[in-house]
């Protein structure tokens, strides 16, 4: 089955094979680009009348720059997937499924029409932003049904980008063995925003650390300023120039050609801007003619290059690392080819750590095209953790786990207990860590979310069982279900943000699925109560919130039962520390039934009444308090 790469852009998209230029030479990418002017696909539909219109034609319609609907156009409906509210196009309320699908069905038509031998253009991996969830990518995936496509599987942009970017590379095996464990920055300034995303190659897996946009500054905004310094320098040649006579169709010519110049400006140092027709009128202004330098685009587009450049500093901040950290920076994009762009990215990493291939528009297309060809395979990047009654994580699903192809899916399920069911219920908290191989007790973790489960509160505690299953679905999204199984009670809950890498190694970690032995199980089951044994406390952030989890994975964990209420149920229980400490402040007095808490606040009247102190009835408490803790033979010795 030939897969093919698909980089369905914000403003642009474009298709990508591996193939052969003639028989008997090496295989490359074969980048599918319009035939009209070599450049990709604008993300674009045109609803003239029934038959929508899609690509270069339908952009040439757009009278005004930025992401969305115009009148009867929209430009990137990928922005709306993952909405329940549909788009308004011309008083048409439209699906942004259907709108996508027809961008997908233009595409797949222009590659049949090339007549490639042996593709049949009906499977692609298809690349996707960093900020696309998991209800967006369901979309997505329904859009390209509609269009007679299938997703193979879907890959993140930047990690895409770096791949194409080195299996273009005669020697990539031995470049990417040298970028193990090095950081890599991937600068993508596209016609519609800028995203930042800092990645690693670690164990074997392409990862994503940290990642940073702006949508302020993309190219539609140099196109915009040109647009406004093209009209000034006219209207200084022609002061009586009139421009609200504009002939039809003015606009979007004059859009289109300040685009071509700012591109043009990349090789040139100086262009001719040339849009007949502009005005509607005999005189001489009625053509526009200015000339354009390099220098006059970096003065009107100074502050958004700066603004651009300076998300750099801002995302190495968050990462707590410095310009040296990158071993080197990928520029991708269109806009990586505008000079103050390059020589901004020049000052900060120098000559031999940036990378600005001369296929920075096409170059995410061409990793997935190459992520195709080469069989590679989504991994989770960080494990997916439940939070354990001992105040540390069990990863459910294991970071390097390899995610689910198209019609696939992966599966856990483990069985817990309450070790605390007197509120009637079980809290399930889902979480990752923050940095990518950084998952041990005590580092910082990101909740994906939380779930809550009805139980018998008067069952004593890990005696329900409570069955916990994670499903992982060709869409990457995680389905979490949990059961109690004497309050049979039901939730699920869905997780749309997983963060996943791309294995790169060749060689999947095991799958934990439905046709797991109930040995791998106990063997899953011991490794994790090891590690519960020897975890410490988590740190979180200033100003976290974390439920207190009262789930276990042992039904033997009586270490993790209240210390008020275990020797209750386990009289020979030996209490830990934190046992004996919450024994000793929620045993209530034997003179008044209050515990410490209230009698240090409030005084305690019978004591009063019999002639003891506070203090005595402190030691009073307390005194009750070590009986608690004490192991039961001495109990039985004092009662004899």
């Amino acid at each position: 089955m030939a897969i093919f790469g698909l980089d369905f852009g914000t403003t642009n998209s474009v298709a990508t094979i591996i193939g052969r230029p003639s028989p008997g030479q090496p295989e490359k990418t074969l980048v599918l680009t319009s035939k009209e002017d070599f450049r990709p696909h604008p993300s674009v539909v045109w609803y003239d009348g029934a038959q929508p219109i899609v690509g270069r034609k339908a952009k040439s319609q757009l009278r005004e720059l930025g992401l969305g609907v115009f009148g009867d156009i929209v430009r990137s409906p990928k922005i709306f997937l993952g909405s329940p509210i549909p788009i308004n196009v011309s008083g048409v309320n439209r699906w942004a499924v259907d709108v996508v699908a027809e961008i997908l069905r233009f595409l797949r038509n222009d590659a049949l029409s090339r007549n490639y031998p042996g593709q049949s253009f009906d499977h692609a991996v298809f690349t996707i932003p960093v900020s696309m969830l998991g209800r967006a990518r369901r979309e997505l995936r329904e859009a390209a049904l509609k269009a007679d496509l299938h997703v193979h599987q879907f890959v993140h942009e930047p990690l895409a980008a770096l791949y194409g970017h080195l299996r273009g590379q005669q020697d990539f095996k031995a470049r990417l063995a040298q970028l193990q464990d090095r950081l890599a920055l991937v600068f993508d300034w596209g016609g519609g925003t800028l995203d930042l995303t800092l990645c690693k190659f670690s164990g074997g897996t392409l990862v994503q650390v940290l990642n940073l946009g702006d949508v302020e500054v993309g190219g539609d905004r140099f196109d915009l300023r040109l647009v406004e310094f093209v009209k000034k320098r006219h209207a200084e040649q022609h002061p009586n120039a009139d421009w609200s006579l504009l002939s039809e169709n003015a606009e979007p010519r004059l859009i289109q050609a300040c685009e071509g110049a700012k591109i043009d400006l990349s090789e040139n140092e100086e262009i001719d801007i040339f849009v007949k027709d502009i005005l509607a009128v005999s005189g001489p202004e009625r053509d526009l003619r200015v000339k354009l330098t390099r220098q006059e685009l970096d003065q009107v587009t100074r502050d958004l290059v700066h603004r651009g450049l300076k998300c750099i500093s801002r995302l190495l901040d968050a990462a707590g690392i410095p310009p040296a950290a990158i071993e080197f920076c990928l520029a991708t994009g269109g806009m990586a080819a505008v000079p103050a762009i390059r020589q901004g990215l020049l000052e900060i990493f120098g000559i031999a750590r940036l990378h600005d291939p001369a296929n920075a528009a096409t170059v995410i297309s061409e990793g997935a095209a190459w992520i195709a060809h080469d069989g590679l395979r989504l991994r989770m990047a960080k494990s997916l953790d439940l939070l354990h009654a001992g105040d540390d994580h069990v990863a459910f699903i294991h970071a390097g786990t390899e995610l689910p192809a198209e019609g696939k899916q992966i599966r856990n399920a483990l069985t817990m207990y309450s070790v605390d069911p007197r509120d009637g219920i079980a809290k399930f908290q889902f979480s990752r860590s923050k940095w990518p191989g950084r998952d041990f007790a005590g580092d910082e973790r990101l909740t994906y979310t939380t779930l809550t489960l009805d139980v018998d509160e008067y069952a004593r505690p890990l005696h329900e069982r409570l069955e916990v299953e994670v499903k992982i679905d060709h869409d990457l999204i995680a389905s979490v279900s949990a059961q109690s199984t004497l309050r049979a009670d039901y939730q699920e809950v869905e997780i749309h943000d997983l963060e996943f890498g791309l294995g790169l190694d060749g060689q999947s970690i095991d799958e934990v699925d439905e046709e797991d032995s109930s040995e791998e199980k106990e063997s899953l089951h011991s490794r994790e109560r090891t590690d519960f044994a020897q975890a410490k406390a988590v740190s979180l952030p200033s100003g976290s919130v974390r439920v207190r989890s009262n789930v276990s994975l042992s039904q033997h964990a009586w270490d993790l039962v209240p210390g008020e209420i275990v020797r209750k149920y386990q009289s020979d229980h030996r209490l830990t520390s934190k046992q004996r400490e919450e024994a000793g402040y929620y045993m209530p007095c034997c003179l008044c039934g209050r515990n410490i808490h209230f009698i240090e606040r409030d005084g305690c009247e019978r004591c009063a009444e019999r002639g003891l102190s506070l203090s005595t009835t402190e030691a009073a408490s307390r005194k009750a308090a070590r009986r608690a803790a004490a192991p039961a033979a001495l109990d039985v010795a004092q009662s004899i």
